[in-house]
């Protein structure tokens, strides 16, 4: 199975029929809910994906919206819409456009939809096995280079202080964390010190420092983080740091 995919939708047609079977030919197993909010989280905590047909439904139940944009934060789902350009329009004046992975415009074929739309499950499946990073920042320049370092070989998340970080730990898990050490308000030694005395406890920390005496070194080694880089360390020591973790952990 490449995946399964949750299809949010309102219509009983023989293109929508069409269209569940096409991906079931492909390997991609379906959820499909309507109409109503009540039971959406249990359909989408076994889907990999969701695919979001536009309706009237939505605008009569606009709650829908809200709550598939509350699961697709925390969860990191992909969420792909299916309408015509204003119906889409619409829905991202809730749902944010920096959710949509994906706008398939209408009309559409069913057969040349299946086709566009089954490679995009199987690459979502893909992306699910890679490792995951949360990096922990207050300086967006650098947040954004660690991004683009790093998304190359794993899936990245980012925030830009503690209490984000301990807000995106409650309902995800990252496999790394790497934490800046000296970020403002909270910095990163109490915030280790909350994610060790949370449910978050075991989840392995890197401090990122600007420091490089020998002093600073001491400090944070006495915080017993699992790791310790320079931000100054440059692209390939970052990755194969992060690569030689995950080696010895595997």
């Amino acid at each position: 199975m490449a995946g399964k995919l949750l299809l949010i939708h309102d219509e009983a047609s023989a293109a929508m029929e069409a269209i569940v079977a096409g991906l079931e030919e492909k390997g991609i197993s379906t959820a499909q809910f309507k109409t109503s909010e009540e039971g959406l989280e249990r359909e989408a905590e076994s889907a990999d994906a969701v695919l979001l047909i536009a309706g009237d439904f939505l605008f009569s139940t606009p709650q829908i919206l809200d709550r598939l944009k509350e699961l697709c934060v925390r969860k990191s789902m992909l969420l792909w819409l299916l309408g015509y350009r204003e119906e889409i329009a619409a829905i991202e004046m809730v749902v944010p456009k920096s959710l949509v992975q994906h706008e398939f415009l209408r009309p559409v074929e069913a057969p040349a939809f299946v086709e566009k739309l089954a490679p995009l499950v199987a690459a979502n499946e893909a992306r699910k096995r890679q490792k995951s990073v949360l990096l922990v920042d207050d300086d967006v320049t650098f947040l954004q280079m660690m991004q683009k370092w790093l998304s190359t070989e794993y899936r990245v998340s980012a925030v830009r202080s503690g209490k984000q970080a301990m807000s995106f730990v409650s309902s995800r898990r990252p496999d790394l964390i790497l934490l800046d050490y000296e970020m403002p308000e909270t910095t990163g030694p109490e915030v280790l010190k909350m994610l060790r005395d949370s449910p978050a406890a075991d989840i392995p920390v890197f401090f990122l420092t600007g420091k490089c005496d020998e002093k600073s070194a001491e400090n944070a080694a006495l915080l017993e983080p699992d790791g310790y880089l320079l931000k100054a360390a440059g692209k390939e020591r970052v990755l194969a740091a992060v690569e030689e973790f995950f080696a010895s952990h595997a």
